[in-house]
């Protein structure tokens, strides 16, 4: 057997870590690795292999981020393979947000369906017996299974096709408790509270190496800054029976230990990256000064430690690309070609270094584990001077860039009409290149007045990802931004995110990528990001499929976190205003519950249903913050009201499906401190919709852009697709379009079938007077 630690992400860019445990079965004994006497690790390039063996068992060491799905696919992990799939292992509540996007998979994996002989969870004190293993163990602190009902409640209803899951709370008790255990690893937790409640997890392997020099491989997985240092490392000072039992006098009993996002300590230490190359072909991994007990290294207690560390070097922005590299290079390289059209003004939050209580305490050098790479253990020797337990290999195959030959989509006929509908506008500002820009009407007087010292930003439209459900390397779920202009004393001009249509999985890590950067000398901004969130008055979300509101979660928490700092009342007008169906608003408040410091929650958002928002008295309130939304003038002390009318119509799809009609206020780009106005309609996902096109008919104005799905092309196959899954396809929407004389028509929300959709698919039965383009390629999503 061989075994081997994965990193799909190491918490960079605002997604949390995802490391998962894989147990192979070996067909031919894989080569010894002791050739290393330097007493470093090795990056091992030369073999990027993931199908070393045939996996056994897969367990997930940190819980599930909600854009885990996304994350497999760009680095080609099959995350479900061989039907190995057993536990994840929660070490907080806030690590769950994956989940839901997991329980649709194994539905479609072939997973064991729950039946009336499963029980569903364990009692805190019983042991664990016999496991089912095509039934998915969760494990995680108190309130686990809580949550976990109430998420297979609102995905699954009554419905007979559910996933069957057992579940374990970690009790509140003293000292470790066992809470799985199969034919390859045995786990403990234990419980430590701080900020808020986490566990700390002692995982051991029988057999986890190429050889048998060895009884067991032992390692601890240590929690983010949920609790003091002391706290944590003082679970050490009792361990299980069966990991004492197990080693020799002259082991450590504890082989590595994995720290989530450790502070690090000033002076860190980097080797040697890429510059120098070993003859065997390898490079040095880089390593960090963490802090630990003194008495830990006193003991012997631990032989080495690993480091997730987020966001690149302490002090930084992030230089290496985390996660989602695929999408970046290809992001690169289109904005490289249309710097107008594909925007990307990456930011992050940079990683800390901490300033610590020496008292008691030492460093200790932990290895860096970056996304893309695997761990495998070694087994040597603890005799071996200087030798590793573990070695870093690269899945190279699995990052490979976009071929240079590849069709990006981006043909002269593309390019051509991208360039008419987007910069021959005759309301264009050219110092600004970078989102698309909202076509306003209305006439202006007074244009050969000489302009002011304040330029006025057009308000702009960013496209975070225009994909169906299946995840895709390079087109992400559903997400857009309407920037509108905004002013201060710190930035007298500038764009702002107002609202947010649409929040799948990444959209949180495309908005810190595609945002325009903005100055953030607040001292209750720590980014940008958090300066364009604190801005935000409203997230719509037209219907409850997880490719629509999958990272809903963790925005919310976001934008709540950076409008708390930047002085907004949380009971206050300047709350967020979430309009959703009532499973995404269920949703929300459950995996909200027991977030706030372990205290109760306070509820710093205003959620309504669509129907709600649109005709109950009790929404009076709700409706009137979103026309009531102020932004301050570019340039001027005053304010003005952008938002004028919101207005949701029901559209064939799903239940509760609706489109949005936003119409809105805003300066003028032209010298005249005067308002224009400019009609927005978001189709979401639906059939060609007659009462859609009635509703844009009757508006104030002419709708300025309607941005609607095309799910399919329209052949025979996509027709008849389109028909029974109730989407619309290439030509219906541009139908549409048509029919409300639209200012112009972006199509969005391709099937993942289509690698590319070309102008040719589509222009080639018809034409259409308006400006029209893809929104498939636009920030975030994929030619």
């Amino acid at each position: 057997m061989q075994a081997s630690i994965e990193t799909l992400s190491d918490g960079s860019e605002y997604v949390g870590c995802a490391l998962f445990l894989t147990v192979r079965k070996l067909g031919t004994r894989a080569p010894a690795d002791d050739d290393n006497e330097s007493g470093h690790l090795d990056f091992d390039t030369s073999a990027g292999s993931d199908e070393d063996g045939k996996i056994v068992a897969r367990y997930s060491l940190t819980g599930l981020p909600s854009l885990t799905g996304r994350i497999s696919a760009d680095q080609s992990f099959k995350l479900l393979q061989n039907g190995a799939f057993r536990a994840v292992l929660l070490p907080a509540l806030k690590s769950l947000g994956g989940l839901p996007s997991l329980f649709l998979n194994l539905l479609s994996s072939g997973y064991r369906l729950a039946t009336a002989e499963d029980d569903g969870s364990w009692t805190e004190d019983s042991k664990p017996g016999p496991q089912i293993y095509d039934a998915i163990s969760v494990i995680g602190p108190p309130g686990t299974g809580e949550k976990l009902d109430g998420i297979l409640e609102i995905m699954f209803g009554n419905r007979r096709s559910r996933p069957a899951i057992r579940l374990c709370n970690v009790p509140d008790r003293r000292g470790w408790f066992e809470v799985y255990s199969d034919s390859y690893v045995l786990i403990w937790g234990r419980l430590v509270r701080g900020e808020a409640v986490s566990v700390v997890y002692l995982v051991s392997l029988p057999s986890a190496g190429d050889t048998d020099q060895q009884k067991s491989c032992t390692f601890a997985i240590l929690p983010e800054k949920l609790a003091s240092l002391d706290a944590i490392w003082d679970t050490f000072r009792e361990l299980p029976h069966t990991v004492v039992a197990n080693k020799n006098e002259e082991s450590h009993l504890i082989d590595f230990v994995i720290h989530l996002n450790p502070n690090i300590i000033s002076g860190t230490q980097h080797l040697n990256q890429g510059t120098k190359r070993q003859k065997t072909g390898r490079t040095k991994v880089a390593s960090h000064q963490v802090a630990v007990p003194s008495w830990i290294e006193e003991s012997r207690l631990v032989r080495a430690h690993l480091a997730t560390v987020s966001n690149g070097r302490p002090g930084e922005s992030s230089t290496r690309p985390r996660i989602l590299q695929r999408a970046r290079r290809q992001a690169l390289r289109l904005n490289k070609t249309l710097p107008f059209a594909f925007p990307f003004n990456e930011q992050s939050e940079s990683s800390q270094s901490a300033s610590w209580d020496d008292n008691g305490k030492t460093t200790a050098l932990a290895y860096q584990l970056f996304p893309g790479t695997s761990v495998k253990f070694k087994r040597c020797n603890d005799t071996v001077t200087g030798a590793s337990p573990f070695s870093f290999v690269a899945r190279n195959n699995c990052l490979k860039d976009v071929d240079s030959n590849e069709d990006m989509g981006l043909e002269n006929p593309a390019v051509e009409a991208l360039r008419c509908a987007f910069l021959d506008r005759p309301s264009v500002c050219e110092n600004d290149e970078n989102e698309i820009e909202l076509d306003s009407d209305g006439d202006v007087e007074n244009e050969d007045e000489a302009k002011e010292d304040i330029v006025i930003p057009c308000p702009r439209l960013i496209v975070l990802g225009t994909g169906c459900a299946k995840p895709s390397p390079s087109r992400g779920s559903s997400g857009y931004g309407i920037l509108l202009p905004s002013g201060d004393q710190e930035r007298p001009s500038s764009l702002v995110l107002s609202c947010i249509i649409e929040c799948g999985e990444g959209t949180l890590t495309g908005l810190s990528r595609h945002l325009p950067p903005i100055c953030c000398r607040s001292p209750g901004h720590s980014t940008s990001l958090d300066a364009h969130l604190s801005h935000v008055c409203f997230l719509w979300i037209s219907h409850s499929h997880l490719d629509h509101y999958g990272d809903v979660c963790e925005l919310v928490e976001r934008i709540a976190h950076a409008k708390r700092r930047s002085g907004q009342r949380s009971d206050g007008d300047g709350r967020l205003v979430v309009i959703a169906p009532s499973k995404v608003l269920k949703m929300i408040d459950l995996m909200r519950q027991g977030t706030n410091h372990g205290g109760p929650m306070k509820r710093s958002y205003l959620g309504v249903t669509h129907r709600e928002f649109q005709s109950s008295p009790f929404a009076r309130d709700i409706r009137s913050s979103v026309c009531n939304f102020e932004l301050r003038y570019p340039g001027q002390s005053t304010h003005y009201r952008p938002f004028t009318t919101l207005c949701n119509v029901e559209v064939e799809h799903c239940r509760d499906a609706h489109a949005v009609i936003l119409e809105m206020e805003v300066p003028s780009s032209r010298p005249n401190c005067s308002l224009e106005r400019l009609t927005v309609c978001f189709s979401g996902d639906t059939r060609p919709s007659d009462n859609l096109v009635g509703h844009c008919r009757r508006c104030t104005g002419r709708i300025s852009l309607l941005i609607h799905e095309a799910t399919f092309l329209h052949d025979g196959h996509g027709k008849s697709e389109a028909k029974k899954k109730n989407h619309s396809t290439t030509i219906e929407a541009l139908d549409i379009a048509r029919r409300i004389d639209a200012g112009a028509c972006l199509l969005t929300h391709f099937s993942q079938r289509y690698q590319h959709v070309n102008y040719a698919d589509v222009s080639r039965d018809t034409s259409y007077a308006f400006p029209w383009g893809f929104g498939r390629g636009w920030p975030g999503a994929a030619p």
